[in-house]
């Protein structure tokens, strides 16, 4: 008595849409509901929106931006000052690091003698 096995067959399917030369969408699966007759409309309103959102989160950065510039303006001399003293001392910094890995100095025209003596 030989038995035999029953196989299972699954099918899939694959379209391919031409949305451009060198281009195409691939929608697989064993159902397609639906076919897209308008690829370009449907690739412009995709570009729309996400140029919508990067519009977005770029006027959001820059009201965060702004916001922190306001809270750290200042007028007071000494504060001034301090700030750059910092601003030296991190510029140094980066050209030291640059110059022990042998790469180009991000702050050239700063003579490092003179700017420790100004500090």
């Amino acid at each position: 008595m030989q038995t035999t096995k029953k196989r299972k067959i699954i099918k899939s399917s694959v379209v391919t849409i031409p949305s451009r030369p060198k281009q195409s969408v691939h929608i697989s699966g064993a159902i397609l509901p639906t076919v897209v007759a308008d690829q370009d409309g449907i690739l412009n309103a995709a570009r729309a929106q996400s140029r919508a959102i990067a519009l977005q989160q770029a006027a959001a950065d820059k009201a965060l931006f702004n916001q922190w510039r306001e809270e750290d303006a200042t007028d007071d001399p000494e504060e001034l000052k301090h700030r750059d003293q910092e601003t030296l001392q991190l510029q140094l910094a980066l050209n030291a690091n640059r110059r022990e890995t042998g790469e180009r100095v991000p702050f050239p025209e700063l003579d490092e003698n003179a700017a420790l003596g100004a500090t």
